[in-house]
């Protein structure tokens, strides 16, 4: 069994919990990336009692929330 890490999001169980996180870490590398550079950022979404949970939107509209722009959108359908 792997040990929990402080702070680690994997760990969190609820979804608000883990938009904040990934909220925070926009802001931080919204700091630290230097201007005319790009982020990257691979999501998937999760299903939940057999319904869609599209977290990966909710994560995007964070980063635009902190002022990051998106340059490009690769969705995988399966």
């Amino acid at each position: 069994m792997r040990k929990s890490i402080l702070g680690e999001l994997s760990a969190v169980h609820s979804l608000e919990e883990y938009i904040m996180g990934m909220r925070r870490i926009a802001e931080e590398s919204f700091r630290v990336l230097k201007p005319g550079r790009y982020y990257e950022i691979l999501v998937g979404d999760a299903w939940r009692h057999r319904h869609h949970v599209p977290i990966a939107f909710r994560i995007i509209q964070a980063f635009l929330d902190i002022r990051f722009s998106i340059r490009e959108y690769i969705i995988k359908c399966r």
